[in-house]
């Protein structure tokens, strides 16, 4: 009877201490599903340009803009905050400008005002839309400089590392141990997994003092899956501690969802296995976790592509701006850098949607199609194979 009752205080005690865990975590997917809903995602892939129709999107996009204020308020995602309040002044002279632009057309169409005053209509308009080019341009720049910082820091610095050597260290491996030694050195301002750093720090200390090549051979082998580890459990929890939502958010911002859930799925699992006493499930496990940091270095590189050529876009069509407002340069000269303008920021959305959302470096033109297009054409094959049939 007393163990009955031990085992049911245990049990008792064991649910008390899990069930605050549990409500946070409940707590912050609840804080993660409101961010995502909300916060700014580069849903569209088109740059934010100078143009008439923003008479209708801009007021839209506003409304949008101010509900991811709040959610980002409500999580207290201050990344996003700065962004959306610089979107919110970008839309304020996007409308302006659209309404100028309108008033400059209809004016100049049924001249309705002297020609005196068309000129001002339009210069004023065209400083509205170099406002607007300028923003744009100041959220490409802040968004490539995130992505520039995330790349370059010591995790991903570090991953590269291993994933470089996963295949040669065996055959270098004396250079491995000491390039290594210099890696971990860099990571110090991270917080590393106690137990398996300081295991690290002794094997490369008696690795570097044996002269014998096998048992170096060994070391080395050993040290790569110790790596792995580290960076795997040190990547878990300085991203996925289900404590602050906007660092999660962030690195969707970097890499996208769809590898974030992975990472967020698999990566203490992972680490778990490599230290397994079966060396073929370690090694398995250290493959894979190279392979999903290969997956996200070249979403790091896709989403600076991204941004590269947002700039160029806006870049292009702030020179058509300046330009038409000379009267030295031809009309084909500004359409032809209007309509190049247009087409890379069509390219901006095709490389966002068609390359940064799949596996690796694949293209999918349907997916950058407008998702009421696909779900129209979807719909009407299977109306096709249903008449086949």
């Amino acid at each position: 009877m007393g163990v009955i009752n031990n085992a049911i205080f245990i049990h008792r005690e064991h649910s008390l201490f899990e069930s605050p865990q549990k409500k946070n975590q409940k707590t912050f997917e609840q804080k993660l599903q409101v961010a995502r809903k909300h916060l700014s995602m580069e849903e569209n892939g088109f740059n934010y340009l100078p143009g008439i129709t923003n008479l209708i999107f801009a007021p839209y996009e506003g409304y949008k803009v101010v509900r991811r204020i709040g959610a980002a308020a409500k999580v207290r995602d201050h990344e996003s905050l700065k962004d959306q309040s610089v979107r919110c002044s970008q839309l304020f002279f996007a409308f302006s400008g659209a309404v100028g632009a309108t008033m400059s057309y209809s004016e100049a169409l049924f001249k309705r005002t002297s020609s005196y005053y068309l000129p001002a209509i339009a210069c004023g308009t065209s400083v509205v839309a170099l406002m607007v080019c300028f923003l744009e341009g100041i959220m490409e720049s802040i968004g490539l400089a995130r992505q520039i910082v995330f790349y370059r820091s010591p995790l991903m610095r570090f991953s590269r590392f291993l994933i470089k050597n996963q295949d040669i260290f065996e055959q270098k491996p004396y250079q491995f141990i000491k390039e290594l030694q210099k890696e971990l050195t860099l990571l110090a301002t991270e917080k590393l997994s106690e137990r398996e750093h300081h295991k690290t720090r002794e094997l490369i200390s008696k690795a570097l003092r044996m002269e014998c090549p096998g048992l170096t051979n060994f070391y080395a082998k050993e040290l790569h899956l110790l790596s792995s580890t580290i960076l795997a459990k040190t990547f878990a929890k300085k991203y996925f501690d289900y404590i602050d939502v906007s660092k999660v958010v962030n690195l969707e911002r970097r890499v996208g969802i769809r590898l974030c859930n992975e990472l967020d799925k698999k990566l203490n699992k992972l680490a778990q296995k490599t230290l397994s006493m079966e060396p073929q499930k370690a090694r398995q496990s250290g493959k894979k976790i190279s392979q999903i940091f290969q997956q996200l270095n070249e979403q790091a590189i896709k989403k600076m592509l991204v941004y590269i050529v947002g700039i160029f876009a806006v870049i292009i069509t702030a020179a058509t701006i300046i330009l038409g407002l000379g009267s030295g340069v031809g009309i084909p000269v500004i359409a032809g850098l209007l309509i190049a303008g247009l087409s890379i920021s069509i390219a901006r959305h095709c490389i966002l949607h068609g390359t940064y959302y799949q596996n690796g470096w694949a293209f999918h033109f349907k997916d950058c199609l407008p998702s009421w297009l696909i779900d129209k054409v979807d719909h009407q094959r299977q109306k096709n194979l249903y008449q086949t049939q």
